[in-house]
This record gives structure tokens, C-alpha cells and sequence, in this order.
């Protein structure tokens, strides 16, 4: 676990949290010494009582925390679902895919449970990273949801009940199965979007292979909306991934593929074998527990919250403090949500290559409210800067950075080409 108190001290001024969101400028009282009198000395015997007290008290408290790594596709809603478990828009989010290029862990502490989320990009093909991304195949976009899964003690994976294909990734199994060891929860998410929910009374028991928590899926009747009852015939067929064992259906071939793709983690194996391997696997039957969500809406998230505190272990510390939201460096945060803004209204192959950076960040004085965070889009193409001079509302992207803060906002856009400033005449703005 990453949860050394050296590590957060000596990464204080980098971490993102609500006291410096919400209490930038604490005046301190002084201390002033006084004479020691009777009346003093009484208060302060009672006042260390009542210290000891609490001190007691909260040693006997039960502390308990998780660490999740929340997995799945790209655009499934993990950045979502990760903001609304943590309860704060940290994570950024679009309407693209590869909106999230690293993991953001981020976290939620309430009373006696620290619940801390990774939110890890989408599992892609190394080509379409090279090659519409722009990056390495060792870039983090690549590498970073294996990172998230090794440290943690309950992996989310997420579907899309709207996505044509019923049938967990390929890339998803290699994981689940190459970390069978680490307990799993399959939630299904954007049940918002669907006109017909009894869909998922014939999804569920495909995506996990007619089995949850170790037990043949049986549900039973329930209210319309909700649940009802599962036809045994959509169950025949259904098989558990046995190749790892001594199953005669499963070629010699393929069980020797097994052995060799589970001694790598999944960034490096070949995309094509992950997908022969997994070619006739639909589902994984050791979900621990099935949840229908949307994050759109937060229906059925807070369930998904409670089941994963009875998970929680007992610590002795917090890893985290109780006001950390995150550990990213919040400059770099930013930067990441006006990326996701330009992902919203530009096209993926233009968004994808614009750099970033913040050149100005002044925070509130006595003549300025708001924050100020001036911005800096480069632009390989001069037409690129154009389309993005008449496409990026600023105002738009402040609010974003407003939520994200919980602070005023004044934000502004440079766009350049080149070290030079783009200009766009009115009459450019109104071709548009």
C-alpha cells in the first residue's frame, strides 16, 4: 500500500485537499502566557481528563479501510463511478475515449471507513496508444491498470450494459484471472439508458458465467424495474474458464498459452493472444457480488459504497488523512480536466495531441476573489489552434475547474502555434 506517512509529509504541498480548498487563509491565534493560578490549574486538570478521555476512545475506535482498483474498457464510466464513490468530481471525465491517461487515486473517509479509489485508464490496444494518442507503449495510458490492480485488495470491474457485446474483455479476464487471488465486484453500469431492463436479468448470468459469490445465480421473482427471474435456458451453455486445469474439452495448445500469458502482467502480452485465449469465455463466475448502477444519476451507488466498507480491513492508521481527496498534484489535475473539456468538443484526433500547461496560477487576495489559472493549448497545426479558438468556451471550462476547487474560478485560454498566439477573425467564429 502506498500510504507512508513520510511519503504524504514530504508531498504535502502537492496534495490535493479540502483544507487547502476551503480554508486557504487560517489565522492563528497566538499564544499568550499567563500567571498560573488555582482556577487555571483546575481547568487545565479537567481539560487533560477529558483529553485522556477522547484519547482512550479513539484508540479503542475501530479504524477500517479498502483500497480499490476499478478497471474495465474504455468508456465505461470507471471516472464516473470513481467520482461518485468518493463523493467529488476529481476524476476528469468526456464524452471520448482515453479521457483518464494515469491512475487518480482518490479517497473518502467517513467515520470509521477510509475507502480509496484508483481510477485506471482503459485497457487499449498498444497500436491505437502509438498511433492516436501519440505514445509510448510503456506510457502509463498502457501500463498504470495493472499498477492499480497489484496494490489492491478489491478489484471493480465495470460494463456497459449498452455495449452490443455480452461477454466480459478479453483483456479484463487475462486480469481477473492472472489476480484470481484478489476478491472482485462486477458493476454494470448506465442502467439509466436502458428502455427495457429485464435485459439484465439474461445479461448478468453471461457475464458471470452463472455464478456469484461461489453460488448458482438464482433470482427470484421482484417488482417491476427490479429484478425478476432468470430463464433457466439462458444458463445452459455457460461454462467457468478451466484451462489452467486438467479439462479435456481444452487443448494441450491453449493450456499452454494459459501458463505463459498468466507469468506476465497484461500490458505485455499480445493483444491477439489474450483474445484467442478468451475467444469462447464470456464470463468470470467468481464476482463476489453483481451491482446495477448509474453514474449519471447515482443510482445504486450508494449499495456499492456499503459492500465495499463490510470488505474493509482493520487498520491501525489511516493511509491517507481524512481531508486528502487525492494525491495528484493538483496543477497536473487541472490540466488533466481542461483536457477533458477539449476531448468534449473537439475531434478525437486533434484533442488528443494538444499539450497542455498552466502558465499562470494566482490565488485569491484582497482585490480578486477568484483564482485565477491562465492556460496554455499548443498546437501542432495552425488550423488545429483556429478549430480550437472557436470551439472551447472558457467559461465552460472554468465551471469545471470551479467544481473541481470548490473555489471561484477566473479562467483563460491561450492558443499558439508555433510560440505565436492564434488569432480568429469574427467572421471565422460564424463559419463554424
Amino acid at each position: 500500500m502506498i500510504s507512508s506517512n513520510s511519503w504524504l509529509k514530504s508531498h504535502r504541498s502537492f496534495l490535493l485537499t479540502i483544507r487547502y480548498l476551503r480554508q486557504r487563509s487560517k489565522s492563528q491565534v497566538p499564544f499568550h502566557e499567563s500567571p498560573s493560578t488555582s482556577s487555571d490549574h483546575e481547568r487545565s486538570t479537567r481539560t487533560n481528563e477529558t483529553v485522556d478521555d477522547r484519547t482512550i476512545e479513539e484508540s479503542t475506535t475501530k479504524r477500517k479501510a479498502l483500497q480499490v482498483a476499478v478497471i474495465g474498457t474504455p468508456n465505461v464510466g470507471k471516472s464516473a463511478i470513481t467520482n461518485c464513490l468518493v463523493k467529488s468530481e476529481v476524476c476528469p471525465v468526456s464524452r471520448l475515449i482515453d479521457t483518464t491517461r494515469s491512475n487518480l487515486l482518490t479517497s473518502l473517509t467517513e467515520e470509521d471507513f477510509q475507502l480509496v479509489v484508483v481510477d485506471s485508464p482503459g485497457l487499449i490496444r498498444v497500436e491505437h496508444a502509438k498511433k492516436d494518442i501519440g505514445v509510448h507503449p510503456t506510457a502509463s495510458i498502457i501500463t498504470d491498470p495493472d499498477k492499480a490492480v497489484e496494490k489492491a485488495e478489491h478489484i471493480v470491474v465495470v460494463y456497459d450494459c449498452t455495449h452490443p457485446g455480452r461477454y466480459i474483455h478479453h483483456r479484463v479476464m487475462h486480469m481477473l484471472h492472472r489476480n484470481s487471488h484478489i476478491p472482485s465486484s462486477l458493476v454494470i453500469n448506465k442502467v439509466d439508458l436502458l428502455k427495457d431492463r429485464s435485459q439484465l436479468l439474461h445479461l448478468t448470468p453471461i457475464l458471470t458465467a452463472g455464478k456469484v459469490g461461489g453460488e448458482a445465480i438464482a433470482l427470484k421473482p421482484a417488482h417491476i424495474g427490479k429484478l425478476g427471474v432468470v430463464n433457466p435456458k439462458h444458463l445452459k451453455g455457460l461454462r467457468e474458464m478451466r484451462i489452467h486445469t486438467k479439462d479435456e474439452n481444452i487443448s494441450p495448445e491453449l493450456q499452454g498459452l494459459y501458463r505463459e500469458l498468466m507469468d506476465k502482467p497484461t500490458h505485455k502480452c499480445n493483444w491477439s493472444d489474450t483474445k484467442r485465449l478468451f475467444l469462447n469465455t464470456l464470463g468470470w463466475p467468481n464476482f463476489d457480488s453483481v451491482f446495477y448502477v448509474s453514474a449519471l444519476t447515482g443510482e445504486g451507488i450508494d449499495g456499492l459504497r456499503d459492500h465495499l466498507s463490510k470488505l474493509a480491513n482493520t487498520v491501525n492508521m489511516w493511509r491517507y488523512e481524512e481531508d486528502i481527496i487525492t494525491n495528484k498534484n493538483m496543477h497536473d489535475l487541472c490540466i488533466e480536466h481542461v483536457r477533458a473539456a477539449l476531448l468534449d468538443c473537439l475531434p478525437g484526433d486533434i484533442a488528443y495531441r494538444l499539450k497542455v500547461r498552466i502558465v499562470e496560477w494566482m490565488p485569491p487576495d484582497d482585490s480578486n476573489e477568484s483564482l485565477r489559472i491562465v492556460t496554455e493549448v499548443d498546437c501542432e497545426k495552425a488550423r488545429w489552434g483556429k478549430l480550437v479558438a472557436r470551439r472551447v468556451q472558457p467559461d465552460e471550462v472554468g465551471q469545471r475547474l470551479q467544481s473541481l476547487l470548490n473555489q471561484p474560478v477566473m479562467f483563460q485560454v491561450h492558443i499558439k502555434h508555433k510560440g505565436k498566439l492564434v488569432i480568429v477573425e469574427d467572421e471565422e467564429f460564424e463559419s463554424d
